[in-house]
């Protein structure tokens, strides 16, 4: 008798200890998922900025003026973001062609900052937990000639 007690007394403990646990599991997989998501993103935008940065560059050489320069290289960094299916409207593109003095002749440095435009319209999505922690990524190189 004392073995059919302990059977119907111990009998639903797995199932509760389940039901206890289960929410538990299920948040930390949803959470890592998330996080997974947040590092490709941040992956791909900084892919974007160096990409733009980079293309652009090159471009000094053509004869382009520096303005041009710089409108090429947002449009680089926004198409990339576009083809990695990112919304560019989220993120501010920020193209600046900077002078270092100090050298003979001087060196024009292209720079590309991308930050989080604003506010999305999605409750769970990776925009939203960069800008909690103010991400912003940006590149910068030489260009290859001067522009004017």
């Amino acid at each position: 008798m004392k073995g059919a007690r302990k059977l119907l007394t111990e009998s639903g403990h797995a199932a509760l200890e389940m039901a206890v646990t289960m929410p538990f599991w299920f948040i930390m997989i949803v959470g890592l998922s998330n996080l997974g998501f947040i590092i490709r993103e941040t992956q791909l935008i900084s892919d974007s900025t160096r990409h733009g940065a980079r293309t652009a560059a090159s471009f000094a050489n053509s004869g382009m003026s520096c303005i041009d320069i710089k409108e090429e290289a947002g449009k680089f960094a926004k198409n990339y973001l576009q083809q990695s299916g990112i919304d560019s409207a989220d993120w501010a593109i920020k193209p600046e062609i900077k002078t270092v003095t100090g050298f003979n002749p001087s060196i024009n440095v292209l720079e590309i900052s991308i930050k989080p435009a604003g506010q999305t319209n999605c409750l769970i999505c990776a925009q939203n937990f960069l800008s909690l922690i103010d991400f912003k990524t940006s590149s910068s190189f030489a260009l290859e000639g001067t522009c004017s």
